[in-house]
């Protein structure tokens, strides 16, 4: 089920509007689909039988702050906020204390510059080589090609083995991880050395060309972008389970930041407002309670997740009569699920 508004551009002169989200259901019987623009969400029947009624946020998709002409580009800080992008081709990187590195390559090699009143410049590498990432300290430089270079020494070794080339990547700013997407759409979890592989997130696939990457600032959650414009969010303790998957309702995601304690995420995309989703889940739980319509304690429901009980549990707990858990489709019950199931 895909919904589409006259604000995309068409793919053609004439042709067919481009899908905004994509939303997959579990049966071909869906009817009575009913669009409610003053609480921004789709309704519809789904199953001809038992006629289960879903809900889908639409995430600002029918807003009249959507963008008739899309952004190229954006970053944050290391809070999460709005930040000035680095000019393409540039990687940059964001240390607590606010202090922006950035690498570009050039014919002499990758120009590493502390930003800042009295920027600082170190030149490092080989001629046209291309930088993937820098870490938030900017003392070291991963390449395209997966080699970690120095920036004070310029010694070089090689890293990421096994790897593609690789359009993109980010270190974790308490310098634990370091995650790796490479040109087959393959995303890859290392330790900051990039000696030892932790886990495989994400296998070959299209994928957009540079995924958005951005580690929570204590890095135990890592968030990437997909190439059909949702943002997918794992535990870095429990990396071999799937991550959540949260919807934007606009693609590509140009940029993703963690908010200080990991509690929200800030997602920048093309033709939308900044967008967010809720991370801690007695947050998410009182949105769910609220948006269900039920009695239910958003204090008990945060404790089940937290204990990560079955999703009837939360059901029980929230307590709409009749509701469907898995049907209260928010930009938030991703993350709730997420919690119950330890990111699944």
């Amino acid at each position: 089920m895909t919904r589409t508004t006259a604000a995309a551009p068409a793919q053609a002169e004439g042709g067919p509007r481009r899908p905004l989200i994509t939303f997959p259901v579990e049966t071909p019987a869906v009817t009575d689909i009913r669009l409610d623009p003053r609480e921004g969400v789709l309704r519809y029947r789904e199953g001809s039988q038992a006629a289960v009624v879903r809900t889908l946020s639409l995430h600002g998709l029918i807003s009249p702050a959507w963008r008739r002409k899309a952004r190229t580009d954006a970053a944050f800080d290391a809070d999460g906020q709005p930040a000035e992008p680095a000019v393409r081709p540039a990687v940059r990187a964001v240390a607590a204390d606010g202090t922006v590195h950035t690498a570009v390559s050039t014919r002499d090699g990758i120009l590493v510059t502390r930003q800042g009143a009295h920027p600082v410049s170190h030149v490092v590498g080989r001629r046209s080589e291309g930088p993937a990432a820098i870490d938030p300290a900017g003392r070291t430089v991963v390449t395209a090609e997966g080699v970690l270079i120095d920036v004070a020494t310029g010694r070089r070794r090689q890293g990421l083995q096994g790897e593609d080339l690789l359009p993109t990547a980010v270190f974790s700013p308490d310098g634990r991880y370091l995650a790796a997407a490479d040109t087959q759409g393959r995303l890859t979890l290392w330790d900051a050395g990039a000696q030892h592989r932790i886990a495989v997130l994400a296998v070959a696939d299209s994928t957009v060309e540079r995924p958005a990457l951005a580690f929570s600032a204590d890095g135990s959650l890592l968030a990437a972008s997909r190439a059909d414009g949702s943002v997918r969010v794992w535990e870095t303790a429990s990396p071999r389970l799937a991550g959540a998957t949260l919807p934007t309702g606009d693609g590509p995601v140009l940029a993703i930041g963690f908010t200080p304690g990991a509690g929200e995420l800030h997602i920048a995309t093309a033709h939308l407002p900044l967008g967010f989703a809720q991370l801690t889940p007695d947050r998410a739980a009182a949105d769910v309670c609220a948006r269900a319509g039920g009695p239910g304690d958003p204090g008990r429901v945060a404790q089940i997740a937290a204990r990560r009980a079955l999703p009837a549990d939360v059901l029980r707990e929230v307590g709409g009569a009749g509701l469907d858990f898995e049907g209260t489709s928010s930009d938030v019950l991703p993350l709730v699920v997420a919690h119950i199931r330890g990111f699944p």
